[in-house]
């Protein structure tokens, strides 16, 4: 994945390796951000959990959903 670095910034990817498509993220790196993994089933979807140094947090997420995604993957995205 070295080609997707950029100086002054860590990259996030969900299994961007196992498939030809995926999702990055790019978060300086001074800020303190962790990969979270949730179990929802749902595969195109990043989300990271950043920390301030008041040890205040953020979730964000990226999601991904195809214009040709089946109404099972539509009701995972909803749960």
């Amino acid at each position: 994945m070295g080609e997707f670095n950029i100086d002054g910034y860590c990259v996030f990817s969900n299994n961007l390796e196992e498939n030809s498509r995926g999702i990055l993220t790019y978060v300086r790196k001074d800020v303190k951000c962790t990969q979270i993994f949730p179990n929802i089933g749902f595969s195109e979807c990043l989300t990271l959990e950043l920390e301030d140094d008041k040890h205040h947090k953020l979730n964000i997420a990226t999601i991904y959903r195809s214009p040709n995604s089946t109404i099972e993957n539509d009701m995972k995205i909803i749960e």
